[in-house]
């Protein structure tokens, strides 16, 4: 709802003076009767329809350079947190003022996508690994179960986050890069390695993204 004008405040004074009520006068300048009321009480009171001095909303604690230099930080080093760019920038204001300063922005907080980073060598372990069992039966495979990796953290620092504008998930500038895959030959798709558990003895053959495909015996 837009604020009434001063001109248009005179005229609702005018006409209730002249036997509108105020609900009629609400209709007639589109506003609710409360905000007639509130007029009409003020010229009772103070013979006066001028907003008092210092009212409205308080002044904005942060300059627009001081938004821009924050916005531009962030978007240099999305992997940052809302405090540390507020003290890197120097911005006046509190981590959730800016916050919302970076939301304005476009700039939101999300958790980063992981990704392993792949090298040449992987295609070649990737072709390896199935050329190593390309004569491998209905049978073997059927016995063959794959895993992901599954990270256990003990650590308190939690998931990564990123700021980054929406729909952008996987580009390449937003996401967590780790290096978890195998890192020499002896680590690749020729290895495995012989387990024997409590209950279960299994052969476990080290695939070339890092994963076991356990075959059960």
């Amino acid at each position: 709802m837009s604020q009434l004008t001063a001109c248009q405040k005179t005229k609702a004074v005018t006409l209730m003076e002249n036997g509108w009520s105020a609900r009629s006068v609400a209709r007639e300048l589109g506003v609710s009767h409360t905000c007639i009321n509130n007029i009409r009480r003020k010229w009772n009171i103070e013979q006066t329809v001028e907003r008092d001095r210092g009212t409205g909303m308080a002044n904005k604690i942060s300059t627009a350079a001081q938004d821009n230099a924050l916005v531009q930080y962030v978007t240099q080093n999305p992997f940052t947190s809302s405090s540390e760019a507020a003290a890197a920038t120097i911005f006046p204001g509190s981590s959730r003022t800016a916050r919302r300063r970076l939301t304005a922005a476009g700039l939101h907080n999300h958790r980063a996508a992981v990704k392993e980073i792949l090298l040449p060598r992987h295609l070649q372990d990737r072709l390896r690994f199935a050329r190593n069992y390309l004569e491998e039966d209905h049978d073997f495979w059927h016995t063959v179960v794959f895993s992901d990796e599954k990270t256990f953290q003990s650590t308190a620092s939690g998931q990564v986050k990123v700021y980054r504008p929406r729909n952008t998930r996987f580009d390449p500038r937003y996401i967590n890069k780790t290096n978890q895959l195998p890192q020499s030959e002896a680590d690749s798709s020729n290895g495995s390695r012989e387990n024997i558990d409590e209950n279960l003895a299994y052969k476990a053959l080290m695939c070339p993204d890092g994963r076991l495909a356990t075959r059960l015996d």
